[in-house]
C-alpha cells in the first residue's frame, strides 16, 4: 500500500489533487475560505505547509525545495494565511491525543532549527512517536532552517528511505 508522507512545520492539511501538474496556482474551498496551493512533479505525494507569515515562493520555491523534491514526488505546497486562519479556528477538531500520536505508524520527519522557538514542542514528541525522526539544523531558526542545504538533503534522504512503504 502506498503511504503518503507528510512534511509539516506547523499545521497538517490533506488536499486531494490530480497528479502531474506543473507548479501553478490552484485553489480549493476550506469551510468557505479559498485556499491557494501549487502542485509540481509526479509520484508519491509530499505536502509542504508552513506558517502564517510566509509564502510558497519564499519557503519552498526560492530555496529549491519544490524543484528538488519534484524530481521524484508530486509536491503540493501551500502557505495561504487565510486558509491557515480557517484551520486555526477549527483546532479543536484537529487535536490529536497522545494515544493517537503513540499509535502512529506513518514515518514522520521533524526538521527544525536549533534556535527555533517551536523546537521545545518537537522535543516533547521524542519517545512518544515510534516512527519519528527529528533532525535539528544547527545554528538555524524558524525562518532560516528551510534555506539550508542540509534541510533539502535530509528531506530527500528521508523520502527515499520511506518511498512506497
Amino acid at each position: 500500500m502506498l503511504r503518503r508522507l507528510v512534511l509539516t512545520c506547523s499545521v497538517l492539511l490533506t488536499v486531494l489533487v490530480p497528479a502531474g501538474r506543473c507548479a501553478e496556482d490552484q485553489f480549493f474551498d476550506l469551510g468557505g475560505v479559498k485556499v491557494r496551493y501549487v502542485v509540481e512533479g509526479q509520484g508519491e505525494p509530499v505536502l509542504l505547509i508552513h506558517g502564517f507569515t510566509a509564502s510558497v515562493e519564499m519557503n519552498w520555491k526560492l530555496p529549491g525545495i519544490i524543484k528538488g523534491l519534484a524530481k521524484d514526488h508530486q509536491v503540493i505546497a501551500s502557505n495561504d494565511p487565510k486558509a491557515l486562519a480557517a484551520v486555526a479556528r477549527g483546532f479543536k477538531e484537529l487535536t490529536v491525543s497522545w494515544e493517537k500520536l503513540e499509535a502512529n505508524q506513518v514515518p514522520t520527519l521533524a526538521l527544525i532549527g536549533e534556535q527555533d522557538p517551536l523546537k521545545k514542542g518537537v522535543d516533547e514528541l521524542k519517545g512518544k512517536m515510534a516512527n519519528l525522526t527529528i533532525t535539528v539544523v544547527k545554528e538555524a531558526d524558524h525562518r532560516s532552517a528551510f534555506g539550508r542545504p542540509e534541510f533539502i538533503k535530509t528531506l530527500q534522504e528521508f523520502l527515499a528511505e520511506h518511498h512506497g512503504k
